[in-house]
């Protein structure tokens, strides 16, 4: 057994709003975090930072990672990758925005670990089974020139890619990632979780992150549209999961550790309570007791819902959703 670290050689140079040339990895071994890094040129000075909400993270449109037939991540539409940076602030505590020096230059990252224990880059609990790939590929959308700023627009740009693994046997014993996102239009206000959701089945749901935005231009994430979340076993009539949406913010960020106010994970105005604006996460793991999360093998489509109070309703109002999902590495990917 071997830790890996390497940079991957390929990379696609920005266009703005389009999907670029996939990023080819070489498949080595059981994979255990990937970065992606935008390196972004700027019309002009970064010193008073970005007026868009979420402007660092809008570098992406769109994020895949894909192996042969298997999605590992899909984060699609709407810059869906701002939620895997939330998380990354969330579970590391990082804030992925670095600006260089010159002022006009900056990198932007988002790191993807699949696995149980974030601060361990070779943690193997989830992996991505990448020694019997045919191809394994990054796929990028670009963001549009003017997506972070206003008035300070990118003029060239390049995204490059990292990889950390082990060199180890891939078994059946191993979990492999299968994420996949979905944006929620609200069509009318709903104060009894009338907004359903299907959850994902076969697989282990691990968590759900969520995203509440308005219908600005650029969408802003905002708490005042979202007054509740349910999580119901429509077959036993069992509720598994209930909180009203500030409930569930304080919860998620006492579970992972957040620090909030006096850690400037976001600019002021955006910070709200000390909490990331418009986000949280419902955990499964805690609330089954099953470190793989909500075991959805072998059970009706419909079984389990999302329901979400809707309140404040404008035309344009939307939720993000992640689903982190997990499920056994398939016997074709086995050393």
């Amino acid at each position: 057994m071997k830790n890996i670290t390497f940079p991957v050689r390929d990379s696609a140079a920005w266009a703005a709003s389009t999907a670029l040339h996939p990023i080819d990895i070489p498949p080595r071994g059981a994979i255990t975090e990937i970065g992606i890094r935008f390196n972004a040129t700027m019309s002009g000075a970064l010193a008073s930072g970005l007026d868009y909400d979420d402007g660092f993270w809008r570098c992406l449109s769109s994020l895949s990672i894909v192996g042969d037939i298997n999605h590992f991540l899909s984060l699609n539409g709407q810059f869906a990758p701002r939620m895997l940076a939330l998380l990354n602030a969330y579970e590391m505590h990082i804030n992925p925005g670095c600006v260089l020096s010159s002022w006009t230059e900056a990198n932007f990252s988002f790191v993807f670990h699949p696995g149980c224990f974030p601060h361990d880059p070779f943690d193997t609990s989830v992996i991505i089974p990448a020694s019997k790939l045919k191809e394994f590929q990054v796929f990028l959308t670009a963001c549009a020139a003017d997506a972070l700023d206003s008035s300070n627009t990118i003029s060239s740009g390049r995204y490059y890619v990292w990889v950390r693994g082990v060199l180890q046997p891939i078994t059946a014993d191993h979990l492999m990632p299968i994420g996949h996102s979905q944006i929620l239009m609200h069509t009318q206000n709903d104060d009894d979780y009338g907004q359903k959701v299907k959850l994902p089945t076969q697989c282990y749901l691990r968590r759900i992150l969520i995203l509440s935005q308005d219908e600005s231009s650029p969408a802003v994430r905002v708490d005042d549209q979202i007054a509740g979340l349910q999580v119901k076993d429509e077959e036993l009539n069992d509720i598994l999961y209930e909180a009203r949406w500030e409930d569930s913010k304080t919860q998620a960020a006492a579970l992972y550790g957040l620090v909030g106010t006096g850690w400037s994970i976001e600019a002021s105005p955006y910070l709200r309570g000390g909490l990331p604006a418009g986000f949280t996460i419902i955990d499964f793991r805690p609330i089954t007791g099953d470190p793989r999360g909500l075991n959805t093998f072998g059970v009706a489509e419909s079984r389990y819902r999302l329901g979400l109070s809707i309140k404040n309703y404008t035309a344009g109002d939307a939720t993000q959703l992640y689903f982190d999902c997990l499920k056994p590495v398939p016997e074709n990917l086995i050393d």
